[in-house]
C-alpha cells in the first residue's frame, strides 16, 4: 500500500514505514498521501516523513551514503587492478 500510495517501489516503501516505526509512529496511521507524488525524490519524501512523525533518519541517510561511498571504493579498486593486469 505504501509504494502504492507514495509511488515508491518496494524498497523505499519498505524504508519509509521503518523510519516511520522507529520514530514511534504507526504506519498504518501515517498520512501517505502526504507524500505522494512520482516527482518527489526519496530524500524528499523522507524529509516530509521525518517533519510530520518529528524523527529524523539521518543516521539511516548517512548509512546509506557511506554504502554508496564503500560501492564506489570497490569499482575504483577493480578498475585499478584491470588496468594494472592489462
Amino acid at each position: 500500500m505504501i509504494a502504492r500510495v507514495t509511488k515508491s517501489n518496494p524498497f523505499q516503501a519498505d524504508g519509509l514505514a521503518k523510519i516511520a516505526w522507529r520514530s514511534g509512529a504507526d504506519p498504518d496511521k501515517v498520512n501517505w498521501d502526504e507524500l505522494q507524488g512520482a516527482d518527489l525524490s526519496y530524500d524528499e519524501k523522507v524529509e516530509k516523513l521525518e517533519k510530520m512523525t518529528g524523527s529524523s533518519a539521518k543516521t539511516e541517510k548517512e548509512y546509506a551514503l557511506a554504502e554508496d561511498q564503500w560501492l564506489e571504493d570497490q569499482a575504483d579498486r577493480r578498475r585499478y587492478r584491470e588496468s594494472v593486469e592489462a
